[in-house]
This record gives C-alpha cells, structure tokens and sequence, in this order.
C-alpha cells in the first residue's frame, strides 16, 4: 500500500500541499466549469433559497472552499459568505477571485465560528479525503456552528467503475498533477447516518453520474437541515 493511502485526509499537512499544488489547475478548471453542472446548481439555488427564507441575512461558510467559484455563486444568489480552506494556495485564489470576501485558511475540524451563528454551510467535496473519524468531526463541528433550522448541503463520492461504495480510490494524477490523494467514498445511505447522527434532518438526498471532465466517481448530495 503507498504511503498516502494510509495518511489522514484533513489532518494531513501533505493533503494541504497537495491541493497547493493543484491550485492553478484547479481554480482553471473550475472557471470553466462551476455553472456547467446542473444537478449541483440546481442544490445550489435550492439551498440559496432555503437560507434566504428562513434565515434572511445570516453567515453561510463554504467548507473547502478552495478557489472560491462557489462561494461567488451563493453571494451572487444573495447569501453572506464566509470561505474556509486547508490550502494556503486555494484561499490565495478565492481572494484573487473575490475580492473583499471574507476567506480563512483554516482547518475544518475546528471551525473558526461561534455556536450557533450561521444560517448555513456547504460542504461540495470537501470531505472527500476523510476518513469516518474525521467525517464525525466535522460534521459534529458543522451542527455546532449553524442555527436551528439552518440549512445544510454536503456533496461526497460514492462509487465508480469497479470501486463500490464504501472503498477508497487512489488518485496519483489530477488535472496535470501528480498527486498523493486517497477518496473515501460512500453511499448516499451511509452519508445520510453520518449527517442523522451529527444533528441534522435529510430533506433532499440523490446522486449523479461524473460528467466527462471529472472524476470517473459518482456524487451524491444530501440537502438537510439542523435540528
């Protein structure tokens, strides 16, 4: 087994460097393509409302916000944004991209946000690394910084050619970059106990096929809600 495969995803300095690395690459890609998926707008726009109507002006946090394209698309559907990142790289980037924004490199196992003081919070990707452990205590921090009521949407991996749920992909290249990643996939089920179980209701729950620029993997979305 190579040596990434048995390191930790968010606790992990070598995934920050990592995702330095792919920051160019990445933030180019996701130029191109963030208003290309529509199932994940679709989420996005529901989500957006969802805040709006029950939480009016509060902070949303985009959790691995990375370089900061769907953070822009939330404020650009009237939503309060605050970003958070592991890479130094990526919030670079989401400051290039947003200029004023409030944007943190932070880890999300501790997040920078007291009890209760958001509306909201989205999560699309990033906690693709983690492993269960790791899921537990985000999630948990996520329920502890939104409100009652607030509104939750978490993205994740959840199968692919010859890699069922449940297992964990190795990634060794990515947009031109040689990487060190593992993905813990799950299914939607299994993410949806994770979710239960740190303090949220499952609203909305699905999956959708990779488009053929991204990763051979499926996606699955849980929109919910903090009880």
């Amino acid at each position: 087994m190579p040596a990434f495969a048995r390191g930790s995803g968010l606790l992990s300095g070598a995934t920050a460097s990592v995702y330095d690395a792919l920051a160019a690459a990445y933030d180019e890609d996701e130029r191109r393509m963030a208003w290309s998926r529509p199932v994940d707008l679709g989420l996005l726009f529901s989500f957006a409302k969802m805040v709006t109507e029950r939480q009016g002006s509060g902070v949303v946090g985009d959790l691995g916000c990375g370089p900061g394209h769907t953070t822009k698309i939330l404020a650009e559907l009237g939503l309060r944004m605050t970003g958070i990142d592991a890479s130094s790289a990526m919030i670079a980037r989401a400051r290039a991209n947003l200029p004023g924004a409030t944007l943190a490199v932070g880890t999300l196992l501790h997040l920078p946000a007291l009890d209760a003081s958001w509306a909201g919070a989205v999560a699309l990707g990033a906690l693709w690394h983690a492993a269960a452990a790791e899921r537990r205590t985000t999630l948990a921090e996520v329920a502890r910084v939104i409100q009652p009521g607030g509104t939750f949407l978490y993205s994740f991996v959840t199968s692919g050619p010859r890699q069922p749920a449940d297992s964990v992909y190795f990634l060794e290249r990515w947009l031109g970059v040689e990487v060190n990643l593992e993905l813990h996939l799950l299914s939607v089920k299994a993410a949806a106990t994770e979710v239960v179980s740190a303090g949220f209701e499952v609203i909305a729950a699905t999956q959708r096929e990779p488009l053929p620029h991204e990763l051979p993997l499926r996606r699955g979305f849980l929109l919910a809600r903090r009880r």
